[in-house]
């Protein structure tokens, strides 16, 4: 089975914004292709290329076979991040009103 990532999993990869990877598509080089609803993906033999054929990339290849690695034994999970539950809620005290004197 192909190895896929979505646009938020190969900024992490390479360390950069979602921004930047939609701008190396443009202008770089990067190989994507679109799901039927319109997202961009990434397959394994792209991001290899991409990175053999812009100098100065080879420091994605170890993030790159980590993600590989979460991939295989977690397929469809890749790379995205544990939910967390939120800290609990302080409750807040209504301000009491001054006493009145009688």
């Amino acid at each position: 089975m192909a190895h896929v990532f979505t646009t938020p999993q190969v900024a992490r990869i390479f360390g950069v914004s979602e921004a930047q990877v939609r701008t190396w598509i443009e202008t770089s080089g990067l190989k994507a292709y679109n799901t039927p609803g319109g997202k961009k993906r990434f397959t394994e033999a792209a991001l290899r290329a991409f990175i053999g054929a812009v100098p100065g990339m080879e420091y994605a290849v170890p993030a790159l076979e980590a993600a590989l690695r979460r991939k295989d034994k977690a397929p469809g999970l890749g790379l995205r991040r544990a939910k967390q539950d939120p800290p609990p809620r302080k409750k807040r005290r209504r301000k009491q009103p001054p006493a009145q004197e009688q």
